[in-house]
């Protein structure tokens, strides 16, 4: 697998580790050229991702859009402008798991899939 490999549309669902699938909230995710930008009702946010031997990290920049109060956000009531580190491991060339890191909170699951594939021009982060 390669970046070429990474680009297109990806689902990114988020939850406490220990939760059921079906427990776990949805955004989305492009990635193009190892840029990746995408969000959920509460955030959006943008990095650039590293790839290697199945690895994909990121560094990403998180800034809050949503009204999820005190407990409606996966980060609860935090800052509105954040930096979050994104780690996961390839299951297949369609499908990572991993987590979401950000220092004074818990370590979040994340299930990334694959929904098209398409030939998308860069990415402006």
């Amino acid at each position: 697998m390669d970046e070429a490999d990474l680009n297109g549309f990806w689902s990114l669902c988020t939850g406490p580790f220990g939760c059921l699938d079906y427990e776990l909230r949805g955004g989305s995710l492009t990635v193009h050229g190892l840029n990746m930008v995408g969000g959920n009702e509460d955030f959006a946010f943008r990095g650039r991702c590293r790839l290697d031997q199945g690895s994909l990290s990121a560094t990403l920049h998180f800034k809050r859009h949503g009204q999820g109060g005190d407990d409606g956000t996966i980060f609860g009531p935090a800052d509105a402008d954040f930096h979050v580190h994104f780690m996961a491991e390839a299951i297949s060339p369609h499908h990572f798991e991993g987590c979401f890191r950000r220092l004074g909170f818990a370590d979040l699951r994340i299930v990334m899939k694959r929904i098209g594939r398409q030939n998308i021009g860069p990415l402006q982060i």
